[in-house]
């Protein structure tokens, strides 16, 4: 669910999420180390022997900024959170059964909030003025252009707050900052999809003519990270085909959707733009692609670089990121 790179067009960044296996047990640690924190969370109803996600005990395990605070009048949005307090459920028992005491764990979890926080606050004063584009003389279309580009925002501070977070070996504050930097992520994630997926109700696509360059390159981005719902980028796919002819659409951004389809599918990808998110020896290696001499020809018609310079690109940003 978290992917995290840039685009060989672009300097934005892309997550999907990486699977946590579950530690060992020490039910009375975790116990007392997630009991002192309060809820601001309704009944999660989530079937589990330990008290991490009850109610009243699930807390800063999975804090809400203050931005997110409508996620709780909205019952669909309560099922996602689920599967976060799940994910976070699994980190907390392996921090706390790597503690050696429970001011140990509680100091774990306390630094590493802080550390997700301070971070995220700055990606974010960083993209507070981005984005930028002509406002629309349609107050609707400007609505949207809006819209589009503060979920643009967030969804790029989520993933430069997730970049400068490499999930640590350790159990320790920076491994507890990614696990909260992943939940932030998809969260972002879900809400962006959600939205796109109802102005594609009233619109065949955000296209440049109405919307504008970057506002049209934005909603493809944040469609390009809606991994967990395939149904929807393939709905954009299509909806963006039309619009190659006539340049309602940046070429590079369809194929780089194309792929993400195909992957996202179990299928080959044609334009070679989805690597495998595991770094070997500082490099990552192509997802399956059919014919990946035929890509950089294709490629090459849509103004794209190689192959290779692109997988280059990224194995330098998903494999050299550093922690701060």
């Amino acid at each position: 669910m978290n992917r995290a790179t840039t685009t060989g067009a672009s300097s934005t960044l892309h997550s999907k999420a990486i699977p946590l296996a579950v530690a060992g047990l020490a039910l009375g640690l975790v116990t007392a180390c997630a009991s002192p924190h309060v809820t601001r969370y309704p009944a999660l109803s989530i079937d589990t022997t330990t008290e991490h996600c009850r109610a009243e005990n699930i807390g800063r395990l999975v804090p809400l900024l203050p931005e997110e605070q409508a996620i709780l009048d909205d019952e669909d949005r309560r099922r996602d959170e689920r599967t976060i307090a799940l994910m976070l459920e699994r980190a907390a028992r392996d921090v706390a059964a790597h503690s050696d005491s429970v001011e140990a764990c509680l100091a774990t979890v306390n630094e590493g909030e802080a550390l997700f926080v301070r971070l995220l606050r700055r990606n974010q004063a960083n993209l507070a003025g981005a984005g930028g584009f002509e406002p629309a003389e349609d107050a609707v279309i400007l609505e949207v252009q809006k819209r589009i580009t503060d979920l643009w925002r967030a969804d790029q501070s989520a993933r430069a707050t997730l970049v400068s977070l490499p999930l640590s070996a350790a159990r320790d504050a920076r491994f507890w900052a990614n696990r909260l930097a992943s939940a932030h992520t998809i969260r972002m994630d879900v809400s962006s999809s959600r939205y796109l997926e109802s102005l594609l109700e009233d619109y065949d696509w955000i296209d440049r003519d109405r919307f504008g360059h970057p506002v049209s390159a934005h909603a493809w981005l944040l469609i390009q990270h809606a991994d967990n719902r395939v149904d929807l980028q393939a709905k954009a796919l299509s909806r963006m085909e039309p619009y190659l002819a006539s340049g309602g659409i940046k070429p590079a951004n369809y194929a780089y959707l194309w792929d993400r389809v195909a992957v996202n599918s179990g299928r080959p990808q044609r334009y070679g733009t989805q690597p495998i998110w595991t770094c070997v020896d500082d490099k990552l290696e192509l997802a399956p692609i059919e014919d990946r001499e035929r890509a950089d020809t294709l490629r090459q018609a849509l103004a794209m670089n190689s192959v290779a310079a692109q997988l280059a690109e990224m194995s330098r940003t998903a494999c050299g990121a550093s922690e701060r």
